[in-house]
């Protein structure tokens, strides 16, 4: 509830809208976090790789003094927010890691001398910079490693997920594998049922045949990874709670939990401002601020006492 009236205070309504096509495009590691919870992956990333590239680049003294924005999402100024979300949801659309994309975009800029400084988020997604992340990104692709020990414990085989999350993860799984050699085929398999625990033996049978799984489980090892006891909470879409009113709501599996969610939030705001937009509120207090201000300045300009133009 806090994150989704923070996004409905806080971030523009255009880039809400994005989200649901963002959401089958994001990387895969990330397809369990919510819109919000990827914005403050990729704050958390850049403040720390905005350093890194500063002290290369720039200043290494100076580097480990330098904070170019909080590390916490909310901390921020609203126009930084809105950049780093916008910056995000540029990683999404290509399907990159953030770390990645972020270290690509600055090299592109550092490399042009683009900038006088290391890019700040509004600096990452010029149309030349996002052409160099997705050069980067189409020579990494097929070799960053995935199941990797960060990644939601929601991924892995024994919870028997069926989820879109988990689905997506398993396809990219069996097309690194089919990608590779024949004769390697089952020592990777093996590696992703046992050791990595990716994998059910049920699952890749289905997927790889008997053979190959036959000649895999043959290959018997100690898992690298302790699996959670707990299954964790059911996918959701990271536009959950926004309602964004777009093609993809029509179809989607939990439409009717996302307007009951929304509806809540419509009720905490109009009890707390008077309306369910808290941003158009803003806005019109902003505008009447603005007017009075212009008016006491044509006020002060006539000399007219304030009680005479009143009357």
């Amino acid at each position: 509830m806090a994150e989704l009236e923070f996004c409905r205070e806080y971030i523009p309504h255009e880039l809400i809208q994005d989200e649901p096509e963002l959401d089958s495009t994001a990387w895969i590691a990330y397809r369990y976090k919510n819109a919000f919870e990827r914005t403050q992956q990729f704050t958390s990333d850049y403040a720390a790789i905005y350093v890194s590239v500063h002290g290369q680049y720039k200043d290494f003294a100076q580097a480990q003094r330098i904070k170019p924005v909080s590390e916490d999402l909310v901390r921020n100024a609203r126009d930084e927010m809105t950049s780093l979300w916008k910056a995000r949801q540029a990683a999404d659309l290509l399907g990159m890691p953030y770390s990645m994309f972020i270290r690509a975009s600055m090299k592109a800029a550092v490399d042009q001398r683009a900038y006088n400084r290391v890019p700040r988020p509004n600096q990452l997604c010029t149309s030349w910079q996002v052409e160099a992340a997705e050069k980067v990104w189409s020579d990494e692709q097929l070799i960053i490693s995935i199941f990797a020990d960060d990644w939601d414990p929601r991924f892995f085989a024994p919870q028997g997920r069926k989820d879109p999350a988990r689905q997506a993860a398993i396809e990219l799984l069996v097309a690194r594998i089919n990608a590779r050699p024949p004769g390697n085929r089952a020592g990777a398999l093996a590696n992703y049922i046992h050791r990595r625990l990716a994998l059910t033996e049920a699952e890749a049978r289905d997927r790889f045949g008997d053979e190959l799984v036959d000649e895999a489980m043959s290959a018997r090892a100690a898992p690298t990874i302790e699996l959670p006891r707990e299954v964790g909470l059911p996918h959701r879409p990271a536009c959950f709670g926004f309602r964004p009113e777009v093609p993809a709501c029509t179809v989607c599996s939990v439409r009717d939990a996302c307007e009951v969610l929304h509806a809540r939030i419509d009720r905490t705001f109009f009890e707390r401002v008077g309306n369910v937009d808290p941003q158009l509120v803003r806005t019109r207090q902003g505008n009447a601020e603005r007017k009075r201000r212009q008016r006491a300045k044509q006020r002060a300009v006539l000399d007219v006492p304030p009680s005479s133009a009143a009357g």
